[in-house]
């Protein structure tokens, strides 16, 4: 499934476990190295300012790591051997994996929550491992045999617990003893393994963050690829391009909010390669042209008119309440939470049909597998919700209604 692991001269290797605990199984140890591989050539940290006036930093590595797993999660419906940060409740033993909220359409099979604060949570007792290795790839269940927290039993399905350590990393006790408590205090189901830099390549992403221009975009033919796992062959590798958004001092009013998106998101596009870039013009033209949205109260629905006069897109309430829920499925985000996003960190594949977004949600950041018709629904919602309309309330209080019913 994955290459294998590299080793570079005679001295340095990509993973290395730490001996007091478990291996990657070898079958599955190329994956993984692959992913890690591809995250190192990202800068390190970013600085993500809340509302409050504190600051926090994220880890780009771990989103890196997270996106990319995430985007064969999805591609193979989540029936896969590896799962990215899954939101284990601790106050349980074993910790039971929080599943999704779609109970109703997918029964026992759920998949895990995509969610990094799940509903039901208790503060403080909240685990997200990097990578969970489960035993079957048949089985969407990601932990230990026990009863989910809706009283549906599962068996054992959790071969591996793996938390990856970059340059300058720490772990504590607590998450130590925490991780292993998620492997039934097995410490062969544990695996804490250091990722080494041997090319130097977190080292040249440090510097290219320390310089205060924007780096020059690449080439078409020069950007990264990044490694892609489908059972069913894509064209070509999928490409991660990353713009980082920090939003202003936020309010209580949600238009105020969505605007600050819109405008970051805006300024973000510039920083895309041209694919990318003419993609959104073409799926997205609002975030490009001036123009407005305009309400038509006979069929209930709003329609972007350029400067030109022309209407360039189109969509009904249905459409963006039927997104919406859609949306909530997919990721398992109340409309509450995405109001609480005040920083975002955008990888976006245009091969597979699939684009992975990075959020930040107090201090977390997570990465979600969308397909590109749903990130393209989600940018006309905040679109119309932004502009400031009347109507946009009566939008809002039926989208949360709807997902309040999910």
């Amino acid at each position: 499934m994955g290459s294998s692991y590299k080793t570079y001269g005679n001295t340095c290797t990509t993973l290395e476990e730490r001996k007091e605990y478990g291996r990657i199984p070898p079958a599955d140890k190329g994956y993984v190295a692959e992913k890690a591989e591809f995250a190192l050539r990202f800068p390190r940290v970013s600085t993500i300012r809340r509302k409050d006036g504190s600051s926090v930093q994220a880890l780009l590595q771990q989103l890196v790591v997270c996106g990319a797993i995430r985007f064969d999660e999805s591609k193979a419906d989540f029936y896969w051997h590896y799962k990215a940060e899954v939101c284990f409740d601790m106050t349980t033993f074993p910790p039971k994996p929080f599943l999704s909220s779609g109970k109703k359409m997918e029964g026992p099979s759920r998949r895990h929550s995509l969610n990094p604060f799940p509903p039901g949570h208790v503060p403080g007792f909240l685990r997200r491992p990097d990578i969970i290795i489960v035993s079957s790839d048949q089985i969407r269940w990601p932990g230990l045999a026990t009863i989910d927290h809706e009283g549906q039993l599962h068996p054992d399905n959790l071969r591996r617990v793996v938390e990856l350590k970059f340059p300058r990393d720490e772990l504590d006790d607590a998450q130590k003893n925490a991780y292993l408590r998620i492997a039934g205090d097995d410490p062969e189901r544990l695996v804490v393994a250091d990722v080494n830099d041997c090319k130097g390549d977190l080292e040249k992403a440090r510097e290219v963050a320390r310089h205060p221009a924007p780096a020059p975009l690449p080439s078409e033919r020069e950007r990264e690829r990044a490694p892609i796992r489908t059972r069913q062959p894509i064209a070509e590798p999928a490409f991660y391009e990353l713009w980082l958004k920090e939003f202003e001092e936020g309010t209580a009013q949600v238009r105020k909010q969505v605007h600050s998106l819109i405008d970051e998101a805006q300024r973000g596009i510039q920083q895309l390669s041209a694919e990318a870039q003419a993609w959104l013009s073409n799926k997205a033209p609002w975030l490009f042209e001036a123009g407005r949205w305009v309400r038509d109260a006979a069929t209930d629905s709003w329609t972007w008119i350029n400067e030109n006069g022309q209407a360039a897109m189109r969509w009904t309430k249905a459409q963006m309440v039927g997104a919406w829920r859609e949306l909530h499925r997919q990721t398992d985000l109340t409309w509450q939470q995405l109001q609480q996003i005040d920083w975002s960190q955008v990888l976006i594949d245009l091969v597979g049909g699939i684009a992975v977004v990075g959020l930040a949600l107090a201090g977390v950041v997570v990465a979600i597998a969308l397909t590109q018709v749903l990130v393209v629904a989600l940018l006309a919602l905040l679109g119309i919700l932004a502009s400031g309309a009347v109507t946009a309330g009566a939008l809002l209080a039926a989208l949360a209604a709807t997902a309040a019913a999910t």
